[in-house]
C-alpha cells in the first residue's frame, strides 16, 4: 500500500510472523515483487548509510545487454 513517502512501504494485513526488531536478534528480512517472480540477479550501484539504517540502489542485471 502506498504512503505518502516513496522508501516506505504500509502492509494492508497484518502478517502471519512476528516482525523481528530488536536488537539482539537478526531482523525479519523482505522481498518484494509479484508472486511468480521471487528473485532477480541485480548489480548493486550504491550502498549508503543513514544512521542505524542502510539505502541499497541496485539495476536488474540482464545478460541480453551483454551480447553481440
Amino acid at each position: 500500500m502506498a504512503t505518502e513517502l516513496n522508501t516506505e512501504v504500509m502492509l494492508k494485513t497484518q502478517p502471519d510472523a512476528e516482525i523481528l526488531t530488536t536488537s539482539g536478534t537478526e531482523h525479519t528480512h523482505f522481498a518484494f515483487g509479484t508472486q511468480d517472480k521471487w528473485s532477480v540477479y541485480a548489480r548493486v550501484t550504491g550502498i549508503r548509510p543513514h544512521s542505524n539504517q542502510v539505502e541499497i540502489t541496485a539495476v536488474i542485471e540482464d545478460d541480453r545487454v551483454h551480447q553481440n
